[in-house]
């Protein structure tokens, strides 16, 4: 994406469960990085949840897109968290890109309602809002939930 967020505004309020808050880069914007690797992702993080983890995923297309296969080992960020800053976690090996979609996926699980990874204050560029909720096991954007308009403080870094 173009702009990606660079300073936390606030996080979204998410019940008790495990949901996966996900920005997804579609194959037409990841072309031009065919050839080098996914090597780190940052996350924001406001209030430390019960667990959390990062996954990186390929996609389907429209019109319903979702994460496709799993590209990395699960990185278990539980025990490395620290809030109210920026976390990076070592992507290994690379996840190497080229004409797929790419879905930077963290996963976290609330013992009750709260805010964990942060957003920005929008407005929402395409694809930085994806969540998935285990209450209703769909994909959905967090604008299509809730009518509010940001994006993920997550990001990955290209080598």
């Amino acid at each position: 994406h173009d702009a990606l967020p660079i300073s936390n505004n606030s996080g979204p309020l998410l019940e008790a469960g495990l949901h996966e808050l996900a920005i997804r880069f579609p194959a037409s914007e990841m072309a031009e990085y065919a050839g080098k690797n996914l090597k780190e992702v940052q996350v924001y993080f406001g209030i430390k949840p019960a667990s959390a983890a990062v996954k990186i995923f390929d996609g389907s297309a429209s019109p319903n897109p979702q994460p496709g296969a799993m590209l990395s080992s699960e990185i278990n960020i539980s025990n490395s968290i620290k809030v109210q800053e920026w976390n990076s976690y070592t992507v290994s090996p690379p996840v190497p890109l080229g004409t797929s979609d790419i879905w930077i996926v963290v996963q976290v699980v609330h013992n009750e309602t709260q805010q964990s990874v942060g957003c920005d204050a929008g407005p929402r560029k395409e694809g930085g809002d994806w969540l998935f909720s285990d209450s209703d096991g769909e994909w959905k954007t967090y604008l299509a939930r809730t009518n509010e308009s940001v994006n993920w403080n997550i990001r990955g870094v290209v080598e």
